[in-house]
């Protein structure tokens, strides 16, 4: 059930739009013919950033092992030729920590297969059990023959607390599917109660702080299920978990910039597990970039990749680190970040969206026109869209300019101002649709424009560029 917002809107910071014209801080003004964007060379990462060790802790918080229950008879688990090619190395509560590194990705396939390793690293205990019944939950419908060969296998378990979480899991699952929220907090409250003090008790009360943040959309409530989890399991991995879990709340809450930089910074004095390390880590170089400190924020992206390069949330990093590189002038890194992003199966669509703008912008200063266009196509299309497409539409306006299509160009620049964006947005595409109409002499458009810009916007800079001279009286001192 982990759906995650992997990280708050760093984007409010990365505000570049590809119109290039002399407007465009930083930018050249083709007419006609591709510009060329100039690539600085980012300094080499030599030490860490202030709160993140060069590299980071492995030392593993495990929960302790019951092998009490009945170890399953008659059948060798061969889950790895049912469901594919499982992860070794390790045991059952280190790949389930591994499982649940990569489920907070949302890298479904990684995470089923360390699931499967868990399940046959040690038959018969609580964490193999665990693991089962996660799996069992997470296989798709296709695979029903592996669904139903996990079941069985779950059902030999004498052990009360496994019978519990395998009726546990698929009904907070089914609840949510239905987004009936009111039993799925039920059945989440009831087992952080029962099971109080054991891995199936600190596995609820976490989800069911998740519950609250990721599906219901209650921040309070989500914190103060984080807190009383880190309370009933002081000194633990559930600890750890549920003070990162805060900061990411406070996170991606919005609007809480420095407290959640605090709270991140703090979680990186406490927290020794490293998939946890690396999430505080993420989310501080995330709120860094938000208050503006963006040569910190590279320098710790630059060291978590460096250091950690296998590690599953090292894509967000990846991408984070454009936001910064962009803004430093580091063009080619920004590039490089944004295609290793794309390949991240944890990508989403507002982070998605920037990484093709770099591309586009990149494509475009090299004169491969026509790949910049597809580039900023892929953002005006992608789902969930507001602020993106019309930047997308500005640099596909910009790709038929060079290519001397100005019907076609014209059309991008009104389709751009017509979407949800920054407030200057608007009147900056309308401006450009009026300078191209006059370039082409299409004066009858150009003075719609002009009328346009003057209605709607009279108080612009742009509109009196435009008409040059003043609509609205100057302010009075």
């Amino acid at each position: 059930m982990h759906v995650r917002h992997l990280c708050s809107a760093a984007l409010c910071i990365a505000s570049f739009v590809l119109v290039v014209t002399p407007l465009s801080a930083g930018m050249a003004a083709p007419s006609g013919r591709s510009g060329s964007a100039e690539a600085k060379t980012p300094p080499k990462a030599s030490a860490p950033a202030p709160g993140v060790s060069a590299t980071v802790s492995t030392e593993k918080m495990r929960p302790g092992q019951d092998t009490s229950g009945a170890t399953p008879q008659g059948k060798r688990l061969e889950l790895a030729q049912l469901t594919g090619a499982g992860n070794g190395g390790g045991t059952a509560a280190q790949l389930l920590d591994r499982a649940e590194d990569y489920a907070w990705c949302k890298d479904w396939a990684n995470r089923r297969a360390f699931l499967e390793a868990a399940a046959a690293a040690n038959p018969g205990s609580k964490d193999s059990g665990r693991a089962l019944v996660l799996l069992a939950d997470s296989l798709p419908p296709e695979q029903a023959d592996a669904k139903a060969y996990c079941s069985g296998l779950i059902e030999q378990y004498s052990d009360p607390e496994i019978k519990a979480f395998a009726a546990l899991v698929p009904a907070l699952s089914a609840a949510c599917r239905s987004k009936d929220w009111e039993t799925a907090t039920r059945v989440l409250s009831d087992a952080a109660l029962t099971w109080k003090g054991t891995a199936t008790g600190a596995w609820a009360a976490l989800r069911l702080g998740d519950l609250y943040r990721d599906y219901i959309g209650d921040t309070e409530s989500a914190i103060a299920c984080y807190q009383r989890a880190g309370r009933d399991y002081p000194k633990s991995a559930t600890s750890q978990e549920a003070e990162v879990c805060i900061a990411e709340s406070v996170s991606w809450a919005g609007g809480r910039s420095e407290e959640a930089l605090e709270l991140f910074t703090q979680a990186l004095e406490h927290v020794t597990l490293d998939r946890l390390v690396m999430r505080a880590a993420v989310g501080r170089g995330d709120k860094l970039l938000e208050v503006g400190e963006i040569q910190e924020a590279f320098r710790l992206f630059s060291n978590l990749i460096e250091n950690c390069p296998d590690r599953p949330i090292i894509g967000l990093a990846h991408i984070l680190r454009a936001i910064a590189a962009h803004h430093l002038g580091y063009h080619n890194l920004a590039v490089e970040d944004a295609q290793a992003y794309l390949a991240w199966p944890g990508r989403q669509t507002p982070l998605t969206n920037f990484a093709h703008m770099v591309l586009g912008h990149d494509a475009f200063s090299k004169g491969l026109v026509s790949e910049a266009e597809r580039e900023f196509g892929v953002v005006t299309t992608s789902p969930e869209n507001t602020e993106w497409a019309a930047r997308g539409y500005a640099g596909i306006a910009e790709c038929r300019r060079a290519q001397g299509d100005y019907p076609g160009a014209l059309a991008a620049f009104l389709e751009a101002s017509g979407h949800p964006g920054r407030p200057t947005d608007p009147p900056l595409f309308v401006y450009q649709a009026a300078l191209l109409a006059a370039e082409n002499g299409d004066d009858a458009t150009a003075n719609r424009i002009a009328e346009q810009m003057a209605s709607e916007w009279p108080g612009s800079y742009l509109t009196t560029r435009l008409l040059g001279r003043d609509l609205l009286p100057p302010p009075e001192i």
